[in-house]
């Protein structure tokens, strides 16, 4: 079986563990509280990050868990 090494430098491996939880955090309280607008989703997860919302929604947005409207 061959091995695969982890070539991502510490920082990457931060922003990949962050991105997870932010994407983690968006299934969990959309599912939570099904009622609640994206943003304000968006506005808790920014906070317990401490990023900016357009930062996590476009983290979230990246990974195929949001579509926003075409115009």
């Amino acid at each position: 079986m061959i091995e695969m090494i982890d070539v991502r430098t510490p920082n990457e491996k931060k922003r990949d563990e962050r991105n997870k939880l932010i994407c983690e955090s968006f299934l969990r309280l959309s599912n939570e509280m099904p009622g609640c607008s994206p943003h304000r989703i968006f506005r808790m997860i920014a906070e317990r990050v401490e990023m900016t919302i357009p930062g996590v929604k476009n983290i979230v947005v990246n990974n195929g868990l949001y579509q926003t409207k075409k115009r």
